[in-house]
């Protein structure tokens, strides 16, 4: 394979409202970023270091070729530019330096390296390549560009199922031989979501599954405690004698149950996923808890259902980061009643200077986290003042959530085998293990302004 092979991966922006938004419409906005998310990162893991090609990132909006906290130092990043798709990657086809092309959207979550290698490889007897997509598109694209670059990607019907036969026609016209490797699923509806899924769980085990059977088995679906809770609560100016209070993304709800506990208020609690809530709703019942008290909501945190000017006081422990934290503020403040009081806890570097491990993994799995000051600027940006910060201690971590966690890893490794979901749920708990005293999730307790 020639050294001046080229895969480009086209992204955009990981931010709540701006990927993904057909499959948002169908299974929420938070799941639909949260879905890219693991997509582009997992997929620029499998096939960015491979010495076989070259891989350069071409993202949307061009200004995101600045964002040096989300994307891997170590890519080069270009920006798409104006226009529709055909245009965007025909001026990639014919900007790039020589040498064969090949462009992959990061939203595909079955591309292999070995599909890449195949598109390469096509490339040595054909002038283009196509990989299909079931919906009459497709997902990947190469050309050989020699010896010049043909314009194949006008008058197509994009977003439509003429889209592969449309470019194949132009390729013909031009006189150009294509080739075909495998063909793949793109996920832009709820249902292609649901067969995806379906589908993996034939295949393999569904890693959302496992999530889900883990995190059900634990006391709380993150770090914390009643104590931190509570010592968070306490930072908190004075509230209404009965207070109108939102826990988003509660889980099962351990929060919720403490801020009942602090307050004669009422408790609208809130997640996406059924099966924390029947969990929560099982506990209310055994606790005779009465409705004038607890509200249960399954929604989206991304997408909430509710009026403006509609709490006293937002709290949520650990769930902001799928938003990001300065979207996630922006987002919630307007639900605030004026002078209303925000409570979020957020993972955030304690040190400027992070070892070069627990950096890598970070900056693989939460490329936006901030400092505490760094935050406190985002918060103010959102339209809050900071009122108090508090970091939750080591023991926050362990008692309630990494400790059980263990536990359960290494009876569902009997059960299931040798998984890599597993070790990547090990490797979390390791790095936080091996580098005390760098990073926590920290408390930010403001008021809207």
């Amino acid at each position: 394979m020639s050294p001046t092979a080229q895969l480009v991966v086209m992204a955009k922006r990981p931010q709540l409202g701006l990927v993904k938004t057909r499959l948002a419409s169908g299974i929420g906005a938070v799941e639909a970023t949260r879905f890219f998310r693991r997509t582009v990162f997992g997929l620029l893991r499998r096939v960015a270091a491979d010495p076989r090609w070259q891989t350069v990132l071409a993202l949307a909006p061009d200004g995101a070729i600045h964002d040096d906290g989300i994307w891997p130092h170590d890519i080069p990043r270009i920006a798409q530019g104006s226009g529709d798709l055909g245009a965007r990657m025909g001026r990639l086809m014919r900007d790039l330096p020589q040498g064969p092309v090949v462009i992959v959207g990061g939203d595909i979550p079955d591309i292999a390296a070995a599909h890449i290698a195949d598109a390469f490889g096509k490339l040595r007897s054909a002038d283009v390549v196509f990989g299909p997509a079931d919906d009459g598109g497709y997902w990947l694209v190469g050309m050989r560009r020699h010896p010049r670059v043909r314009d194949i990607f006008g008058d197509v019907r994009w977003s439509s199922e003429y889209a592969l036969a449309d470019t194949q026609a132009n390729a013909a016209l031009a006189r150009l031989t294509f080739a075909h490797i495998a063909t793949l699923s793109d996920i832009d509806t709820a249902e292609d979501y649901a067969y995806w899924r379906e589908a993996r769980a034939m295949n393999d085990i569904d890693p959302f599954r496992i999530f889900l059977e883990l995190q059900l088995a634990l006391p709380r679906n993150g770090p914390g405690s009643i104590g931190a809770t509570r010592e968070a609560f306490a930072l908190l100016p004075s509230l209404p004698p009965r207070p109108e209070i939102a826990d988003l993304g509660c889980g099962q709800g351990p929060e919720a149950f403490d801020l009942l506990a602090l307050t004669d208020g009422r408790i609208t609690a809130v997640d996406l996923f059924e099966p924390f809530l029947d969990r929560l709703m099982a506990r209310a019942e055994r606790e005779e808890v009465p409705g004038s008290r607890l509200r249960v909501v399954r929604a989206d945190i991304g997408d909430l259902p509710f009026s403006d000017s509609q709490f006293d006081l937002i709290w949520s422990e650990g769930a902001i980061y799928l938003l990001g934290f300065e979207d996630g503020l922006t987002l919630w403040r307007r639900f605030l009643k004026p002078d209303g009081l925000m409570v979020v806890s957020e993972i955030t570097w304690l040190t400027d200077a992070p070892s070069v491990g627990v950096s890598r993994f970070w900056g693989e799995n939460y490329p936006t986290m901030g400092t505490v000051a760094s935050n406190e600027q985002a918060a103010s940006r959102a339209g809050y003042r900071v009122l108090a910060t508090r970091s939750l201690a080591a023991v926050d971590w362990w008692t309630e959530y990494y400790t059980p966690m263990r536990t359960k890893l290494a009876s569902m490794r009997r059960l299931y085998g040798p998984l890599p979901v597993f070790d990547e749920m090990e490797r979390e708990i390791e790095i936080f293990e091996r580098h005390p005293g760098e990073y926590s999730y920290v408390f930010y307790v403001m008021q809207r302004v």
